[in-house]
């Protein structure tokens, strides 16, 4: 019988880069004749990564993750770590690592965190004519990331105007106020507050 060792923690990569999940057989056993599937939580029938027969499977499991996962480690002296390739937001979450000989299996799990940064957002507005400016600036988001703005009610409001200049998203929105000015002070406090 073997075991399965896994960092006990989260591993947290970048997006657009590379992380390797570890995972190694204990005791350091040959596992060149072992099957290892390394799959996302409770889809054991859809591996992202299936090394069977001697060699990976290349058409086998979750089209997605082909050409972005590979073994990295000496199969032989029991690494069967999992290396990700072009990070995106999707990789986040669970993945499992699953090794089988002909008497013995084991399955253990690594968690990927990816975390997504940026400014916190500034809102603004000025009133001109009858009409108010709000404006929202954020900068340094990684991925690059949407602003969607919505009235009281929750409704999309489209006509907005955005731009992005220099990794500051700039993000202007003018209408006219049903409400007074401080209704609008309100209403923008509690949407900052509720994204």
């Amino acid at each position: 019988t073997f075991s399965l060792v896994v960092p006990d923690g989260v591993i947290s990569g970048r997006l657009g880069s590379s992380v390797v999940l570890p995972c190694t057989v204990s005791p350091a056993l040959d596992c060149k004749r072992y099957e290892v599937r390394w799959f996302r939580s409770k889809d054991k029938d859809n591996p992202i990564l299936l090394y069977k027969d001697l060699k990976v499977q290349e058409n086998s499991g979750d089209p997605r993750y082909r050409n972005s996962v590979s073994l990295i480690g000496e199969l032989e002296k029991g690494n069967v770590s999992l290396k990700l390739e072009n990070l995106t937001l999707p990789d986040r979450g669970e993945y499992v690592c699953y090794v089988e000989s002909h008497k013995w299996y084991e399955e253990a799990s690594v968690f990927l965190n990816l975390p997504v940064v940026g400014s916190l957002p500034v809102l603004s507005f000025t009133e001109a004519g009858g009409q108010v400016n709000v404006t929202c600036a954020s900068g340094g988001w990684a991925p690059n990331t949407t602003l969607t703005w919505r009235d009281q009610e929750g409704r999309e409001l489209r006509n907005s105007v955005d731009h992005y200049t220099t990794g500051l998203f700039l993000f202007q929105h003018d209408c006219t106020p049903v409400h007074k000015a401080s209704s609008i002070k309100k209403w923008m406090s509690k949407s900052c507050t509720e994204s």
